[in-house]
């Protein structure tokens, strides 16, 4: 698995980033976290909004604000399966 965090070092994107170790950790997921903090690169990706996050090159969440932790885990153990 493949996830990418975008986001420009704020502290949103900061937060999401730990919740999302902390999970992989919880549940011993095996995946590879990236950030990424390059605009070109969150623009090239089609990232309007940070922060956002990409499994496997798909974006699946982009928000104004840190998803709670039930809707991480349910993103990250959907692609579990």
């Amino acid at each position: 698995m493949n996830i990418k965090i975008y986001g420009h070092g704020c502290d949103k994107c900061e937060k999401m980033y730990a919740l999302v170790l902390e999970i992989l950790a919880e549940y011993d997921l095996h995946a590879e976290v990236e950030k990424v903090e390059s605009l070109m690169e969150i623009y090239k990706a089609g990232v309007m909004t940070t922060p956002a996050m990409s499994i496997d090159g798909t974006v699946v969440y982009a928000a104004n604000a840190v998803p709670g932790r039930s809707s991480l885990e349910a993103l990250l153990l959907q692609v579990k399966k």
